[in-house]
This record gives C-alpha cells, sequence and structure tokens, in this order.
C-alpha cells in the first residue's frame, strides 16, 4: 500500500482523491498522532458487502464450497445467469429495490 504524509496529502487532495477512485487502490496517510487510509467509495462498499455476505453462515459455507469444487466441475456453468445479470445492473429501479430489500432485512437480522 502506498504511504503518504498528512502534509503531502493535504496539498493535492483533489488529485490524491481521483487517484485513489480510479487505481481502486487504498492509500495509507500518515500523520504525526495517527494514520488513517483513504480507499474509493467502490472499494469500501466491497468491503463491507464481503463481511456482510461472511456474517450470514451459509453464505460463508456456500463461499468455503464454491472454492473447493474444481473449475472443470463447473465449466458449463460459468456463464450461466451472465445475460441476466447484464439486465439486472442497468436497471437502476431493481437495484434500488433490491438495496432498499437488503437493507431491511438486515434490519431484521439485527445487523443494523
Amino acid at each position: 500500500m502506498k504511504s503518504i504524509s498528512v502534509g503531502k496529502a493535504r496539498s493535492g487532495f483533489t488529485k490524491l482523491l481521483d487517484q485513489t477512485a480510479k487505481s481502486n487502490k487504498p492509500i495509507r496517510i500518515i500523520g504525526p498522532r495517527n494514520e488513517a487510509v483513504l480507499m474509493s467509495a467502490a472499494l469500501y462498499r466491497g468491503i463491507q458487502e464481503t463481511l456482510y455476505l461472511l456474517s450470514i453462515p451459509s453464505m460463508r459455507e456456500s463461499i468455503l464450497a464454491g472454492l473447493k469444487t474444481p473449475i472443470s466441475k463447473n465449466k458449463n456453468n460459468l456463464y450461466a445467469g451472465r445475460k441476466e445479470m447484464r439486465g439486472i445492473r442497468s436497471d437502476k429501479n431493481l437495484i434500488r429495490k433490491m438495496h432498499t430489500g437488503s437493507i431491511a432485512v438486515r434490519k431484521r437480522q439485527g445487523h443494523l
């Protein structure tokens, strides 16, 4: 991970934001008393989603089982549903509904 001083970060913050968003790599900012990490919103959302999915015991088991399954057993199914996923990504209202539903489920499960 790239590290910079808080002074350099302060003087070129806009450029630093652009660089972080473009590269999707975190940057460590070191100050005299503390340090922090600057990351793109996309990276942060990805980390949060991963943590959430791993907090669901059945999801964790499913992911681990998938990692243990040889690709040769899945070669016919690798792109199954790809066309449907493209359609979902382009439908902003559906994505909004899914996100809202996800929040409601997490609240019911006590995660929020």
